[in-house]
């Protein structure tokens, strides 16, 4: 898990931090919003990865909006995930902490 003894000795160092960042983190997510839009769709998902709303502009086209509505939801989705994962690399000083979130 650990290149070295040292990036080891570098992380017990710096728990109390990690463990305040994370806690910190967890009580943004539920008001953060992540979007993304697809041919006049826009899904907005929450930092629970939950869609919270899906928006269809006037005059999209009815047989595009399923095929627009998975892209946007994927696109806001993946744009929640690669914050999330980033945030937690800032907090961690870039030791990876699979499964905290």
């Amino acid at each position: 898990m650990f290149g070295n003894l040292g990036q080891m000795a570098s992380l017990l160092g710096r728990v109390k931090d990690i463990q305040a960042g994370i806690a910190a983190l967890k009580k943004e997510l539920p008001g953060m919003e992540f979007s993304s839009e697809c041919g006049g769709v826009t899904a907005v998902v929450g930092g629970d990865f939950q869609l919270k709303r899906l928006e269809v502009a006037p005059g999209v086209d009815a047989g595009a909006i399923a095929g627009n509505a998975r892209e946007a939801v994927n696109g806001a989705l993946a744009s929640a995930k690669g914050t999330l994962a980033a945030r937690m690399k800032e907090i961690s000083g870039g030791i990876d902490l699979p499964g905290i979130l």
